[in-house]
């Protein structure tokens, strides 16, 4: 991760919502700007961004 770009995005995947979003949630306190949460599975995901 380049960590002097805080613009970088950056995709959190875990064993369950609720570790992605706790590891989503330290990562923004980082101070990163492009940190969201999506509660669904990849296939979700994929179906959601097309």
């Amino acid at each position: 991760m380049l960590l002097a770009d805080h613009n970088t995005r950056i995709i959190v995947f875990g064993s369950s919502a609720d570790d992605a979003r706790f590891v989503a949630e330290q990562i923004a306190h980082e101070a990163f700007h492009n940190v969201s949460f999506f509660p669904g599975s990849t296939g979700e995901l994929q179906s959601a961004v097309r």
